[in-house]
């Protein structure tokens, strides 16, 4: 005898590409509820490692300048040895970071403007340890919520 297709009509649920048999509603609720956290939990894990070990530095910052986050890689271009020390030395990144500081308010201006940055070349300064600047070809997008128009690049 054929057993008929797990879904919604069968008595099992299909979440994340899974199906789930329901028993009764406090299993079926708390296993959705452990489903879906196991694939949001591998999803996260993912992307950290591709975060992690991407050759492209990755960095956010807010609108005013202060840097919230970088990846490895882009640490170690910029002589640092760790994110929170390159984070804890840049406070200002038009000032501290662009050699021309203008630099950024064009890339504001861009971002603004088109919502997107594409192939922008500016001269950035490495760590005060490494006394020289590098060429740096970046790329951003403006990061929106709900409650704010934008909220980082």
């Amino acid at each position: 005898m054929r057993k008929p297709a797990a879904g919604p009509s069968s008595g099992g649920v299909r979440i994340a590409g899974r199906v789930l048999d329901r028993c009764s509603a406090p299993t079926r609720s708390t296993s959705a509820a452990g489903l879906i956290r196991d694939a949001l939990q591998d999803s996260e894990s993912r992307y950290r490692a591709v975060y992690e070990n991407v050759s492209e530095g990755i960095y956010r910052s807010s609108l005013d300048g202060r840097q919230i986050s970088a990846n490895p890689s882009l640490v170690r271009l910029n002589g640092y040895d760790t994110e929170a020390e390159m984070l804890a030395a840049v406070n200002d990144i038009a000032r501290e970071w662009y050699v021309d500081p203008n630099r950024r308010d064009m890339f504001r201006n861009i971002l603004h403007d088109a919502g997107r940055v594409v192939d922008f070349v500016s001269e950035i300064c490495r760590s005060a340890a490494y006394h020289r600047s590098l060429l740096l070809r970046c790329g951003a997008r403006e990061i929106r919520s709900t409650w704010h128009p934008v909220i980082c690049l």
